[in-house]
C-alpha cells in the first residue's frame, strides 16, 4: 500500500485512558517519523466518528472501553469506514476477545505490554497489509478443537502456507504468479471450505488440522 503524505501512516487512537492515548501519540512522534497519531477519542463513539470525519489509515482501539466497548466500535467502522485497518489493544489477552475481534474483521490483536518496537513493527506491517495476534493469543486460537475436516486441493495449502508466514496479499500475488482478483477469489473459497471468516483465520484451522 502506498503511504500518505510525505509516507506518514495516519493514525487515530481510541482509549478511555486518555493518559495512554496521548502516550502513544508522543511515543510514535519521538521514536518514528511515519507514525502520526492525528486524532485522539476517549470514548468508543466518539471514536467512530473521529475515524468517519479524519479517515486515517490505522484506528488503534482499547478492547476493554464503556459502552459498546472497542469491539462494538470495531463492528461500526468496519462497516461505515471499510478501508480503514483496525488494531486491537489490551492489557490481558483473552481467546474469546481475539476470536471475536478476528470475526469482526480486525487486523491486529495486540497487547499494551509489548515492547514499544514491537508495536512500532507491528502497526507497520498491519499497514502493509498483514494480520498481527499477540503470540499467547495465536497459541489459544491453534488449541481450539476443530469441526469436521475440511478438503483442500495442494495450490490451497500453497497460498494458506503463505499467509501463515506472514506474507501479505500483493507479496503472495508476487511469489505465486497470480492475479490480484484470482487470490481473492481462491481465499474466498478456501474460507467457505473450512468454515472461516478471514485468511488468517483459515491458516489458522489448516495448521490445527495439519494441513499445512
Amino acid at each position: 500500500m502506498l503511504r500518505g503524505e510525505g509516507g506518514v501512516i495516519r493514525l487515530v487512537v481510541v482509549d478511555d485512558h486518555p493518559s495512554y492515548a496521548h502516550g502513544l501519540k508522543t511515543l510514535f512522534g519521538a521514536l518514528t517519523a511515519d507514525l502520526d497519531v492525528e486524532g485522539v477519542a476517549c470514548e468508543p463513539q466518539e471514536g467512530v466518528n473521529l475515524v468517519k470525519d479524519l479517515a486515517p489509515d490505522i484506528v488503534i482501539l482499547d478492547v476493554r472501553m464503556p459502552g459498546q466497548g472497542g469491539l462494538g466500535a470495531a463492528r461500526e467502522i468496519r462497516q461505515t469506514a471499510p478501508n480503514v485497518k483496525i488494531v486491537m489493544l489490551t492489557y490481558s489477552p483473552e481467546l474469546q476477545d481475539a476470536r471475536e475481534c478476528l470475526e469482526a474483521g480486525v487486523s491486529g490483536y495486540l497487547t499494551k505490554a509489548m515492547e514499544n518496537e514491537a508495536l512500532i513493527a507491528s502497526l507497520r506491517a498491519v499497514y502493509e497489509g498483514a494480520i498481527v495476534i499477540v503470540p499467547i493469543a495465536l497459541q489459544a486460537l491453534l488449541r481450539e478443537p476443530l469441526p469436521s475436516d475440511p478438503v483442500l486441493t495442494p495450490a490451497d495449502r500453497e497460498i494458506l502456507e503463505l499467509v501463515a508466514e506472514g506474507l501479505d496479499h500483493a507479496q503472495i500475488v508476487r511469489r505465486l504468479s497470480m492475479s490480484d482478483s484470482t487470490l481473492k477469489r481462491r481465499l474466498s473459497l478456501i474460507a467457505k471450505r473450512l468454515g472461516a471468516r478471514n485468511r488468517v483465520e483459515a491458516a489458522i484451522l489448516a495448521a490445527k488440522k495439519g494441513l499445512i
